[in-house]
């Protein structure tokens, strides 16, 4: 529970307007960053190690992999593996990617048992530094040979660094 706290306290201090120790990048500012290193903190909590590579694609869009390695037990069914998949968001705040602003995020991963989808509504903070924070609400669904989960919520939380 102490990990737990302290990774909240950390991203929240990143995070509070006025608070922050990094000041974030302006929509007016320019930046030349190419792609973005992400991954999903909370959920080290629950058995599962999700990373996402982004690259800028376009001033408003990024596609790249993603890698999971899981092993957790979901609605009686146990899922478990390293699984491969692919991300891409669409930017909708003016000028775009690796910039503060609103997004809509898809998330596929693919494994020899199955397939999970997700895809959020959300936030991203962006620093002059590189790293990034981002919080988003959607759904989540899986599926396998033998069983399919039902679409849950999903909350997406995550901490980056872009270059």
């Amino acid at each position: 529970m102490k990990k737990f706290s302290k990774v909240v306290a950390l991203s929240l201090a990143l995070s509070l307007p006025g608070g922050s120790i990094f000041p974030s990048v302006s929509c007016a500012e320019e930046t030349k960053r190419i792609m973005n290193l992400e991954f999903h903190p909370l959920y080290l909590f629950f058995g599962l190690t999700w990373v996402n590579l982004g690259f800028k694609v376009s001033d408003r869009f990024t596609l790249g992999p993603s890698v999971a390695n899981l092993t957790f037990n979901f609605l009686g069914s146990r899922y478990s593996g390293t699984v491969f998949g692919l991300n891409g968001t669409f930017y909708l705040s003016q000028p775009g990617a690796f910039k503060d602003g609103w997004d809509v995020s898809l998330e596929t991963l693919f494994g020899a048992n199955g397939t999970i989808i997700g895809s959020t509504i959300g936030y991203g903070w962006f620093w002059n530094n590189g790293i990034n924070m981002y919080l988003g609400l959607g759904g989540m669904g899986a599926s396998s040979s033998t069983s399919s989960m039902p679409v849950v919520p999903y909350l997406r939380y995550t901490m980056g660094v872009s270059f």
